[in-house]
């Protein structure tokens, strides 16, 4: 006869194997363990992941939830690894703060704060004496940092997402968490509230820095000291763009790409380009005044959404980019130019299109989107296949709006013939449908 027979295996279990149960367990689920045996009447209370979202939080009324959370954490015992607040709900702020003040106090090395109600929630200090914080996510928050603020540094993920920050701020948080490895910033200005000179110069030194990903209103982004950065991610806007600015402004490529050695992937939309062609020298963009030039060896995917290429210096900056990038092996090209401007003011020299110099031996993959068929846009599709003898697939996507049967016979004629004298990739063209 078998001897576990009638043997309480449950209640056996290894601390570190019920933890696991009880972190992987809703919170409401975690508390109703406390029905399984004896053994297991109090073990939720020591529950190391405490994950209050909308689906945790169960309670219609606002007051009970606060309840609920406030009996939870009054009763917990011993550290929280992990604490996650998320709902749209919670408006009743104090209590938060309560419940923070008690959590900086269990070493907490996660910590999300994701609000969305309508004032801001502000950070208590004690948060940021939180010395074993190692993610710090924060949403619908503000924070000023205590002047004793010494500091994350264990901190190696962070993530900004619709903040209110005092002078300084960002760039102090930044340069006091020397472990970081992925930062997230997702900041928009309320124009009602604030001018356009309000907008963030953001300047980042981060040695072990892989992933960045930045969207919203910013003046300026430096990358002075990023020699780890991988993958990045940038969607910006100008809301009151100033001409007179990019003739005094320093060059914004040579800020953006002067330190990143080991970049792999490069996303980029909004005015992204437009930013990065302020201050960028037409003449820099000829292989003649290469002496000084940044080269991005290790780039390997790019994908540049809006580029308005009736706008020569953008046009400039992109053919650069991709100039500088001899081991591409994706691009993604989404144009957003205006088919009525069909002239623009200026064209690219024409040195930028004969320069045969910078062969993409490496680039295997094309694809272009919302494509209007425009002169100068036929003219940068061929500059990628003339400098791409190993490419396989280009697709190409008509703005079906923009063409008459045909002019788009005739734009995959043009290109199809051309094709054949640099390239033997498939050229697969495709047809937007307006929604």
């Amino acid at each position: 006869m078998d001897n576990n027979i009638g043997n309480d295996l449950i209640s056996e279990l290894p601390s570190a194997i019920t933890d696991i149960i009880l972190s992987k367990l809703p919170i409401v689920d975690a508390i109703r363990t406390c029905l399984l045996s004896t053994s297991w009447r109090y073990k939720w209370t020591s529950i190391t992941h405490l994950v209050f979202d909308d689906r945790s939080l169960i309670h219609k009324v606002p007051e009970k939830k606060v309840s609920f959370i406030h009996t939870i954490l009054s009763l917990h015992q011993g550290s929280i690894q992990k604490f996650y607040l998320s709902s749209s709900h919670l408006t009743l702020y104090h209590n938060i703060g309560h419940w923070l003040d008690i959590v900086s106090r269990k070493d907490v090395q996660e910590l999300v704060i994701k609000l969305g109600g309508s004032k801001w929630f502000y950070m208590p200090p004690p948060i940021f004496s939180c010395n074993n914080l190692i993610r710090l996510e924060l949403a619908g928050c503000a924070f000023h940092l205590p002047a004793n603020f010494n500091g994350f540094l264990r901190l190696k993920y962070l993530e900004l997402e619709d903040v209110e920050y005092g002078e300084g701020d960002i760039e102090k948080l930044l340069s006091s968490c020397p472990l970081i490895k992925s930062l997230k910033l997702s900041i928009f200005l309320d124009d009602s509230d604030k001018p356009d000179s309000d907008k963030l110069d953001l300047t980042v030194h981060a040695q072990n820095l892989l992933c960045l990903s930045v969207e919203g209103d910013f003046k300026t982004i430096c990358l002075a000291y990023t020699p780890s950065l991988v993958d990045v991610y940038v969607d910006i806007f100008f809301v009151d763009y100033d001409e007179t600015y990019a003739y005094r402004s320093k060059c914004n490529f040579h800020a953006f790409f002067g330190s990143v050695p080991k970049l792999e992937r490069l996303s980029g939309s909004g005015q992204f380009i437009k930013y990065l062609s302020i201050g960028n020298d037409a003449h820099n963009c000829s292989r003649n005044h290469m002496s000084d030039e940044v080269m991005n060896q290790n780039l390997k995917f790019m994908e540049l959404v809006g580029i308005e290429f009736d706008e020569v210096e953008q046009v400039l900056v992109v053919s650069r980019m991709i100039r500088n990038s001899p081991n591409l092996k994706s691009l993604k090209i989404t144009s957003s130019t205006d088919f009525y401007d069909t002239t623009p003011a200026r064209q690219p020299p024409l040195e930028i299109w004969n320069d045969n110099s910078s062969i993409l031996h490496q680039l295997k993959r094309v694809e272009f989107f919302n494509v209007n068929g425009l002169p100068y846009e036929v003219n940068f599709i061929k500059f990628v296949i003339m400098r791409s003898p190993n490419l396989e697939v280009l697709k190409i996507s008509l703005n079906v709006t923009k063409f008459t049967t045909e002019t788009r016979l005739h734009f995959c004629v043009d290109l199809l013939s051309f094709r054949r004298g640099y390239s033997k990739a498939d050229i697969v063209f495709l047809v937007d449908k307006p929604e």
